[in-house]
């Protein structure tokens, strides 16, 4: 797409004056809305990811002397969580999405969706690709911070106080 709309997302395009979604190549019409359901819920989860980070440099970024530290250290561990959450959210749909469009014979449940259900069905170079990346270290801390926020109540920050 020539503009800036829709996030840059490039499986969107203009046609008849709106945007609409690609079509896969699967010939089943279900694959394609449910491809679409969950296209779209990345994309909102990355969306949600995005606000969150904006909110979390927001409340660090809050100065003390407003009198307002308790408020801005909630928030910081809210929007914390929030932005982790959402990350990883958007992973697993990401998942669902790459069931959608490469196993559709059969497409596995959605609650039977994980990387290793859905990684023999993919090209060895999406396959490649995942791997590298879920090695990385940007994604380790993302997974390991998500998981502390789940399980251990917060993500440390290291500071009792924003600011």
């Amino acid at each position: 797409m020539d503009n800036e709309d829709w996030l840059e997302d490039p499986l969107m395009e203009i046609s008849k004056g709106s945007y609409q979604y690609r079509k896969l190549k699967s010939p089943n019409d279900k694959h394609n809305d449910l491809w679409n359901s969950f296209h779209f819920a990345t994309r909102l989860k990355l969306d949600g990811a995005e606000h969150f980070c904006r909110q979390v440099l927001g409340a660090a970024s809050m100065p003390d002397d407003l009198g307002l530290p308790l408020l801005s250290h909630r928030q910081l561990k809210w929007y914390l969580d929030a932005f982790f959450f959402e990350l990883m959210s958007a992973y697993y749909t990401l998942l669902q999405e790459l069931n959608i469009v490469f196993a559709y014979y059969p497409v596995f449940k959605p609650e039977d969706v994980n990387w290793n259900t859905i990684r023999g069905k993919l090209t060895e170079r999406l396959t490649e690709y995942m791997d590298k990346e879920w090695e990385k270290e940007w994604f380790d801390k993302v997974r390991r911070y998500r998981h502390m926020a789940t399980h251990h109540y917060i993500v440390p920050t290291g500071s009792g106080k924003a600011g």
